[in-house]
């Protein structure tokens, strides 16, 4: 359909396009700086170093809280200064990237499928790119540290999982390292935050539930005696299992954590009853995906267009229509699902109430890959049915296949201004906020412990130093390691 000098033409325009804008937002992050919940945890990890802020997961006298991988991954940031929290996009994109590309890779060798490693880049591109731009709140879950750890950094975790777990069920033989990285890894990854950790168990548990009735089915159709681990199915059967163990025990260390006590009384009210949980977070689910499909019509269209170029551009796998209609009816179901799993966690704690801005990328990431992934299917049934399509493609045929294929990028293209915009507003907050630490700094060094600053406006739901006395102040005057610190100055931008 597409000739291999007009697809290298699209692949080459559309990485060139999409990487120029991950540069863009990676480029952001030279003005970010700490905010927030960031003096806290920077204070524990100062005055307590690194095993004794863990530990604070337990008794804590500033921020430390039940997320244990929060507190790890903070600690591990805090050596690194400003320069740390100015590279974390740039880090954040990398390694997202790199997991998404992993995983293409590793599912054309599961499947079978023939897809180059340039196009394999470009649909990671294109899926990272779609996630960042549909998240509610981009400036937290790129930007703000300790939102990036909670939400995004498990959503990256996730991503090298599904890989580790792929390359275990291709390989011939239990590879030891590979399981003691999974079981590893998914304790990591949910000790984030309670909704990573969930969605965690919902994969993994759905995924192990699927692969049993596959292995059942296959037990009963095959009277092969070989070893029990030279099949796939079984492989992963075991990989999903210590998985889902390390899944549990990250969740049983979140919810036994003497913390959550403290949590509760600041901030939440009765939790819901287990009862009503499991049918409110069916109904979030519901408004969810009904609001995301109403609300990101054009990314929507982008990402269907986009799967169907990757789909037939993508040979060596044949489906049927049969096949076809219930993979995707399965699809669905399980994208429903994972959506629901991500909403209890909010449902139980916050009671009849979606979770904040900044917790929707992870819904969003599910609804990208589940999305993309449908319509990769369709583009790889049609590619099958009609292969003169390919071999022989018609004028018109050509031209809608160049219509799809730059949809996405044209999607990603009308991003640049959107990344470009707030460049201006944050080098003035960059700058205010460099002022405002050499003020501290000398103050400190002049023996003065009360310290009056320009105030720095609150940004994206980020909060900010408060004149009154207030826990992100003290938590910036016990990293500063001066008594009091208070915004009463204006800032006038």
């Amino acid at each position: 359909m597409l000739n291999y000098s007009r697809k290298k033409i699209i692949v080459y325009l559309g990485l060139a396009l999409t990487l120029g804008n991950l540069v863009l937002l990676a480029y952001q992050g030279i003005y970010n700086r700490f905010w927030a919940d960031d003096w806290c945890y920077n204070a524990d990890i100062l005055h307590k170093g690194l095993i004794g802020a863990i530990q604070g997961y337990y008794t804590t006298t500033t921020y430390s809280t039940n997320r244990f991988s929060l507190t790890l991954f903070s600690g591990l940031m805090v050596p690194l200064g400003i320069p740390g929290v100015q590279l974390l996009p740039l880090g954040v994109i990398l390694l997202w990237m790199g997991g998404l590309y992993w995983d293409v890779r590793w599912l054309g060798l599961f499947f079978k499928f023939t897809i180059d490693r340039l196009t394999s880049l470009l649909a990671a591109v294109l899926a990272l790119n779609v996630t960042l731009w549909l998240a509610p709140n981009q400036f937290q879950i790129l930007l703000f540290r300790s939102a990036v750890l909670p939400y995004t950094a498990p959503l990256i975790g996730l991503t090298w999982l599904a890989g580790i777990i792929l390359r275990q069920a291709i390989n011939e033989g239990p590879t030891w390292p590979g399981l003691v990285e999974a079981g590893l890894l998914a304790f990591l990854v949910g000790g984030f935050s309670e909704i990573a950790c969930a969605l965690l168990l919902a994969g993994l548990g759905l995924a192990l539930f699927l692969t049993l009735i596959k292995v059942i089915f296959q037990s009963r159709q095959s009277y092969d005696h070989s070893p029990w681990l030279n099949s796939a199915s079984n492989r992963v059967v075991v990989i999903l299992s210590l998985a889902l163990i390390g899944a549990l025990a990250a969740m049983m260390a979140l919810l036994l954590s003497p913390m959550n006590v403290l949590r509760d009384l600041a901030s939440y009210g009765p939790p819901a009853t287990l009862t009503a949980v499991p049918l409110m977070a069916l109904k979030y689910s519901y408004y969810y995906i009904r609001a995301f499909l109403s609300l990101n019509r054009w990314a929507v269209l982008a990402l269907g267009a986009s799967g169907l170029v990757l789909g037939i551009a993508t040979s060596g796998y044949q489906i049927s229509l049969r096949r076809l209609l219930s993979s995707l009816v399965g699809m669905g179901l399980v994208i429903y699902l994972l959506v629901a799993a991500v909403h209890v966690p909010t449902a139980y704690i916050e009671n009849a109430r979606l979770g904040e801005e900044r917790a929707m990328i992870v819904p969003a990431f599910v609804m990208v890959v589940g999305m993309l992934a449908g319509s990769w299917i369709v583009g790889i049934a049609v590619r099958n049915w009609r292969p003169g399509w390919v071999e022989k493609p018609r004028i018109w045929m050509v031209g809608l296949m160049l219509f799809l294929a730059l949809a996405p990028i044209a999607f990603v293209a009308s991003k640049y201004s959107a990344a470009l915009a707030p460049i201006p507003f944050f080098q003035e907050r960059a700058l205010a906020w460099d002022e405002r630490d050499a003020t501290i700094r000398q103050a400190k060094a002049a023996g003065q412990m009360v310290v009056d600053v320009h105030a720095i406006d609150s940004y994206a739901g980020v909060m900010e130093l408060y004149p009154q006395p207030n826990w992100i102040n003290t938590c910036a005057a016990s990293y500063y390691g001066v008594h009091q610190i208070r915004a009463t100055l204006p800032w006038n931008p």
